[in-house]
């Protein structure tokens, strides 16, 4: 075992680049595969590609069908527009998938510098981002669709090590890439400029009394109130070009408007009926004490051993907490959490090097008073080397029960065992899904929508103002039955295909060309029979 370690202290950065390569392969093979078998959860992977494909090949501006224009209406986040490059290289919905796999594996580097710098040793780093990897709610951004939050763990991370590190140019253009994955990370980062002060409040008191000059000649003091400004600019900047982009100017904080209206009336409200919002942040209980359980229990809850650390997530972890949405607090299978984890690890990081230190007075104390009675017994040589090997041993506990607390919630949370092979019927609806001419108006799934997002004519619901030629379905999924979101604000809001397609049908708008295994694909006047009609039944 000693061995072993040793090595491992030794070739630490090439076990870590190690690791990251097989977490990018493994979730890149698992995440291509969920796109093979059509089980995109919201369309959002169709969203995004298609964003990217029509900027960079006709020019229009994040352009995409399900929110009716460009998609800064919904969201601003221009990091979209740095990812071109690659994803010019092979312009496809895999390309997306592969590089969210890297990225989130590339949030492990800060976290293992700096547990090494915290700990004095890469053993221990080792461990963090075995963890990290593991993290089921970070398993779980990767394995929904794609997300620019994907890269908030890395540009976050790496920005509050630089930091902690005292290099401040560095840290500033990471918080600038990291707000803009997304206008809510600007919430985050004005935290992270209030952890900046409170950290430096010692400074701040000292110099205001003794030397003011000095606030403005101190890096951490000066950077933190810049990042205050810069976070509070970027956020009305974000505000004000989703309101011009959208038709309805509504604003992120909307999905809140029962707390009140607006971001600062969103908060004085919560100020002014504190018991209201805390009914709100624990209903329901089981689905809100569930989330806080899934956040923290795989770093056995060692991040509340560091408060001021955590209080950087708070504004997320407050939102979430009130929200009435179940996408917000579902700790596994869905993007929010990357907005967090950075912070989750570096408070756990410091709540284990708190740990260690508490072990170590403890065990101090213990050998000294065994110490001293050891005098009385002239059984100093014995006691003596306690002194030397119980620290020690008690801190290999530690590390091994926290290890074995990962390794358990990753185990048994893990979005990997929702894994399917790909069967017939995806193969054949891949095969209908070609059949369809491109540029042809196209209303479908949002399951399928991602195979059909090259298409600038194919949307994820059905709106019966447009006249699409083509309709393709699958019966078989739950995007069949359940009404779709209305992306675009469109006026009458879209309803399931299960309502529409058999009237369709009925009213003889739209004849049957394709009906195999409980694919349907219609096309607009047709009057003939089916082309293919085959009905078979199979265990999926």
């Amino acid at each position: 075992m000693r061995g072993f370690l040793e090595f491992a202290e030794k070739r630490a950065t090439g076990i870590l680049v190690v690791t990251l390569i097989v977490y990018t392969l493994v979730f890149s093979y698992f995440t291509v595969l969920k796109y093979y078998t059509f089980d995109t959860f919201a369309g959002d992977l169709g969203i995004f590609e298609q964003s990217l494909w029509s900027t960079l090949q006709y020019g229009f501006f994040l352009y995409n069908t399900p929110e009716l224009g460009a998609h800064f209406k919904t969201h601003f986040d221009p990091i979209l527009l740095l990812l071109l490059p690659a994803y010019s290289v092979y312009p496809s919905p895999l390309t997306l998938l592969v590089l969210q796999s890297f990225f989130i594996s590339l949030g492990a580097v800060p976290i293992f510098y700096f547990a090494a710098d915290t700990f004095r040793s890469r053993n221990v780093a080792l461990l963090f981002v075995t963890l990290y990897l593991l993290y089921p709610p970070l398993q779980g951004v990767n394995w929904y669709d794609f997300h620019p939050e994907c890269l908030v763990p890395f540009f976050l991370g790496a920005a509050f090590y630089l930091f902690r590190k005292r290099r401040y140019f560095s840290f500033f253009l990471l918080i600038v890439l990291g707000m803009m994955c997304k206008e809510t990370v600007t919430l985050i980062v004005f935290f992270m400029g209030l952890y900046g002060l409170w950290i430096n409040r010692r400074k701040i008191l000292a110099y205001s009394v003794l030397a003011p000059k000095e606030l403005v000649r101190d890096g951490g003091i000066v950077f933190s109130i810049l990042t205050l400004g810069m976070s509070a600019l970027w956020y009305l900047l974000a505000s004000k070009i989703i309101e011009s982009y959208s038709v309805t100017g509504q604003a992120y904080y909307f999905f809140w408007g029962y707390l009140g209206v607006g971001l600062l009336g969103i908060i004085r409200n919560i100020i002014l009926n504190p018991f209201y919002a805390l009914q709100l942040a624990f209903t329901p209980f089981q689905a809100k004490t569930f989330y806080l359980l899934v956040l923290f229990a795989p770093l056995a809850f060692l991040s509340f051993m560091n408060p001021p650390s955590l209080l950087i997530a708070t504004p997320w972890l407050t939102a979430s907490m009130l929200s009435l949405i179940p996408n917000y607090y579902l700790p596994v299978g869905t993007q929010y959490p990357a907005l967090i984890i950075p912070f989750i690890f570096a408070s756990a990081i410091y709540g284990a090097k708190n740990i260690e230190s508490i072990i170590k007075t403890l065990t101090q104390k213990i050998t000294k008073n065994r110490f001293t009675k050891s005098v009385l017994l002239n059984n100093r040589r014995r006691l003596l080397l306690k002194t030397i090997t119980l620290p020690k041993n008690s801190l290999k506990i530690t590390f091994i029960m926290l290890l074995i607390v990962g390794l358990s919630c990753g185990v048994a949370w893990t979005p990997l065992r929702l894994a399917k092979e790909i069967t017939p019927h995806d193969r054949i609806l891949e095969s209908v899904v070609r059949l369809i001419p491109p540029y042809f108006l196209v209303s479908t799934q949002n399951d399928i929508f991602p195979h059909l997002s090259h298409n600038l004519n194919a949307y994820p619901v059905y709106y019966p103002e447009i006249e699409f030629e083509y309709i393709l379905v699958d019966t078989t999924t739950v995007w069949y039955y359940v009404e779709p979101l209305n992306y675009g604000n469109w006026p009458n809001p879209p309803k399931s295909f299960s309502s529409v397609v058999p009237k369709l049908l009925e009213s003889k708008e739209y004849g049957l060309i394709v009906a195999i295994d409980g694919i349907m694909l219609l096309k607009r006047g047709y009057n003939g029979t089916p082309l293919l009609n085959i009905t078979f039944f199979q265990y999926r």
